[in-house]
């Protein structure tokens, strides 16, 4: 018994040492192997929980593993709570104390937004909040560095998308096919003319808007995307305001949610109403030059037939004996090849190959000086009014090709008025930023030119500028008078448009930039015409054998020797035979050698030798050289002018010098 006794007490004792070293009544150790105080089970959740906590009784801090993990600092070393906060909060440290003593007072924090500062020197933003129980507090921190970096990357580029998409004017919609909600943005809105009326922009409301021509197709596009289920590209007009139809771009795709109900087709679109109407002129500027190119060199051919003619005619009219049957005749004649001129001289418009002589001109004062002419053109069933705005600058117009550009208009519209009407004619001093044409930084001037005839449908309005296109019936028009109009007005920098529609008159509205008056020019006298020196020897060099054979007879019946060269090739010869001509009377375009050229040749072996040229081309680019207009006479010319220009040359032998260009 005693033994069992003693084997008894012997157990007891044991248990008595076992239950002192439970976990109750000792310190026990967390899964890092750290102490614990005993009856700590605060602490004990914490260290067991997923994420990010901290545990303060009084001035003590505690860290889990993974809010050491975070902050990069074990808890031994940041046992203290100032030490936590001066270590762990260098930015925010002010707040972080402000949101410790908020959350000791109410037992509970908001969760607030902190940056910490780990132990690598790396910084951390940590979202904070608190829980305070009786005498301790535990702090749950979540990780945001990534979150917030991904936050602001996906801003920055909704906010470079966004101003991409301002500044290309891109408007954004979207529409459920299902229940027809629709929903545009502003800028949507406003290209569809509906930016006061949110409310209102339905779908139905979209397409109201759309020109009636224009809507089946952007209908047929849309529905064959939803049925294929792809994307839509689109151009079409719309009604901006009840005047004016723009020109649009859309692009779309259809996307589906899951089941059909939920297809939605989703767009962007821009207005490129500028960008169509730049499209349409330069095509309109291409088809013009190519025409031109044609019309160009069918009027050079044409232009020597005319100085022939005339030349001729200037002989015959000269004979003694014509009976008035024949002076009659005759007249007629040179009537027809003043008509001819005038044709070629709207030919070489377009082909841009007429000399210019462009100067600043007072609008005004240009048009006051014309009313006269005008009225008489234009009949007297036709009242011709004038609005003219006495601030309207000067602007810079070759006078003649001006000329052309009214007679041209009024002509056009008198036609289009046969029982009469207004003509009104305007000028508006325009401010930079309003001028449609240049992206200039001086103003400009608007000229209108308005009658109330019979108007054009929109076919002949788009049309209207094309060389050879004439509304009226065979025989009676070229159609070549308002395709000069535009082709002047382009040259001098300016714009011409035209608006009209049938019943409603025409308005032509030309725009040219402003520019300061030139000096006053000094007058210079007239250089007199005297009787040539019998032996002046004159060398002509022309391509056409017929206009050669006309400018040597003009020469010699005013007494003049004269060197017939057929092209540039005979005048060297002839020169390189030992000739010494007075002066060279060249023609500018030449198959062989260019008259510029031809003369650049013969003055290094003649060095006085003046030069005097003949052409119906451009004072420059025909032949690739700039040439002034004293040095220049241009075909058709008459007997005396052409003998004028010469004997001024001749005068002027004594500055034994080229003109400057051909140095």
């Amino acid at each position: 018994m005693m033994g069992r006794h003693r084997r008894e007490h012997h157990t007891k004792a044991d248990d008595t040492r076992h239950t002192a070293a439970s976990p109750s009544n000792r310190a026990s150790t967390d899964e890092r192997g750290v102490a614990e105080p005993a009856g700590e089970p605060l602490r004990a959740l914490v260290a067991g929980l997923p994420g990010a906590a901290v545990h303060i009784r009084g001035d003590a801090v505690w860290f889990n593993s993974f809010a050491e993990a975070l902050i990069g600092y074990e808890t031994s070393e940041l046992a203290h709570v100032d030490t936590w906060f001066a270590t762990v909060f260098p930015r925010d440290e002010p707040r972080a104390r402000q949101i410790y003593e908020g959350s000791r007072r109410a037992h509970f924090s908001q969760p607030d937004v902190l940056t910490i500062t780990r132990k690598d020197g790396t910084s951390r933003l940590v979202e904070f909040s608190g829980y305070t129980g009786i005498g301790e507090e535990v702090w749950f921190m979540r990780d945001l560095t990534e979150t917030r970096h991904a936050e602001e990357t996906l801003h920055n580029r909704e906010q470079r998308l966004q101003v991409t998409v301002d500044v290309a004017g891109l408007g954004t919609w979207e529409w459920e096919v299902n229940t027809g909600h629709m929903v545009g943005d502003e800028t949507a809105r406003h290209l569809f003319g509906l930016g006061d009326k949110p409310d209102q922009a339905t779908y139905e409301a979209y397409l109201d808007r759309v020109h009636s021509d224009d809507r089946p197709r952007l209908e047929d596009a849309i529905g064959a995307a939803i049925e294929t289920r792809s994307s839509f590209d689109v151009e079409f007009r719309v009604r901006r305001d009840e005047a004016r139809y723009r020109w649009l771009h859309v692009r779309g795709t259809v996307a589906e949610d899951g089941d059909s109900p939920g297809l939605r087709v989703i767009g962007a679109i821009q207005d490129i109403d500028d960008h169509k109407h730049l499209n349409e002129r330069l095509i309109h500027a291409a088809r013009m030059e190519s025409l031109g190119q044609l019309a160009g060199g069918i009027a050079h051919d044409f232009n020597n037939l005319l100085v022939v003619i005339q030349g001729h005619l200037e002989f015959v009219a000269a004979e003694s004996g014509l009976t008035g049957g024949a002076t009659k005749r005759l007249d007629s004649i040179a009537g027809a090849v003043a008509r001819g001129s005038d044709m070629v001289s709207s030919l070489m418009q377009l082909g841009r190959s007429t000399a210019k002589t462009a100067g600043t001109v007072d609008i005004n004062a240009w048009f006051e000086a014309g009313m006269d002419t005008l009225r008489q053109l234009v009949g007297e069933n036709i009242a011709v009014e004038y609005q003219l705005d006495s601030t309207a600058p000067f602007v810079r117009f070759d006078e003649a090709h001006l000329a052309a550009v009214a007679l041209n208009l009024a002509t056009n519209a008198r036609d289009a008025m046969p029982r009469g009407g207004v003509l009104r004619i305007t000028t508006r001093n325009v401010p930079s930023h309003d001028f449609p044409v240049r992206d200039a930084d001086q103003p400009a001037v608007e000229v209108g030119v308005t009658d109330t005839g019979v108007g054009m449908d929109a076919a002949t309005r788009d049309r209207i500028f094309e060389p050879f296109f004439t509304t009226k019936a065979p025989g009676v028009g070229t159609g070549l008078g308002l395709a000069s109009v535009y082709e002047a007005v382009l040259d001098a920098g300016g714009e011409i448009t035209v608006t009209s529609a049938p019943g409603s008159g025409s308005t032509f509205t030309i725009h040219l930039l402003a520019v300061e008056p030139d000096a006053e020019a000094t007058e210079n006298e007239a250089l007199p015409i005297e009787r040539p020196v019998r032996d002046d020897l004159i060398m002509v060099a022309e391509d056409d054998a017929e206009v050669l054979e006309l400018a040597a007879d003009i020469l010699r019946s005013a007494g003049y020797r004269v060197l017939e060269a057929l092209g540039s090739q005979e005048a060297l010869e002839y020169v390189a035979a030992g000739e010494k001509p007075d002066l060279l009377l060249t023609d500018v375009v030449m198959p062989d050698l260019s008259g510029p050229r031809l003369a650049a040749r013969l003055v290094d072996q003649l060095p006085d030798l003046p030069v005097l040229y003949m052409s119906g081309y451009a004072s420059e680019g025909s032949a690739g050289v700039k040439i002034d207009d004293d040095d220049l006479i241009r075909k058709p010319f008459s007997h005396r002018h052409l003998l004028e220009r010469v004997a001024q040359h001749l005068l002027e032998r004594v500055a034994q010098r080229l003109p400057r260009n051909q140095r």
